[in-house]
């Protein structure tokens, strides 16, 4: 474009116009990189795009409250007919029933966060998701008890004299309620983190839905 061939009657380019030309070629060329930046940076890289009404923020914070709904949902499914063997007959039907119960309103969570409107419906979804998460976290701890105490049932070495009789009951009672003591503290500790973690979420509403 610079180097066009004007007639003699047509006389220069004036100062203005190889100013206006330059400063055309400048944008077209930051166009140009721009576009090529665009394309070479990732996409986890490039900033996020967050709307006026927080869209951005209400998807993100769903994303992860879905994938926790189908991460609990399924293993606690296949977690129950793990551990149905392993139930004690005296309230191993209760201890399904609570379970069944906590699935059920699980599966009423999930599609109220998943196409709800209402600010009742999110709600609904958030709390049901806490504590849906902090049943499936005590069920695991209880189903790691029975599995410690299902390896006592392996045949043991021959006791000593001094362990037959009663002394060998008072060994295994004692022995027995220890574990279940130990395990019985982890599920304490599991218990109160969760639902230390749901009361801050609910003070500072940090899981909120925008």
């Amino acid at each position: 474009m610079r180097d066009m061939i004007f007639s003699p009657s047509q006389g220069r380019v004036s100062q203005e116009e190889r100013s206006k030309i330059s400063d055309a070629e400048y944008k077209n060329g930051n166009a140009d990189t721009k576009g090529l930046r665009e394309v070479l940076i990732p996409v986890f890289l490039s900033p996020k795009k967050r709307g006026k009404d927080g869209k951005q923020e209400d998807d993100e914070i769903w994303n992860k409250r879905q994938i926790m709904y189908i991460f609990v949902l399924t293993t606690t499914a296949g977690l129950v007919f793990l551990l149905q063997p392993l139930l004690p007959a005296a309230f191993g039907r209760w201890i399904i029933m609570v379970v069944a119960a906590a699935w059920g309103a699980g599966s009423i969570g999930l599609p109220c966060g998943l196409h709800g409107t209402a600010r009742c419906e999110k709600e609904c979804s958030r709390h049901v998701g806490r504590f849906i998460y902090t049943l499936f976290s005590v069920l695991v701890i209880y189903g790691f008890y029975l599995a410690a105490m299902r390896i006592g049932d392996a045949p043991a070495p021959t006791p000593s004299p001094s362990l037959k009789g009663g002394d060998r009951t008072s060994a295994d009672s004692n022995g027995e309620f220890s574990w279940a003591f130990c395990f019985g503290m982890i599920g304490l500790f599991v218990l109160l983190g969760n639902l230390w973690s749901s009361v801050r979420g609910c003070c500072t509403g940090g899981d909120r839905d925008p």
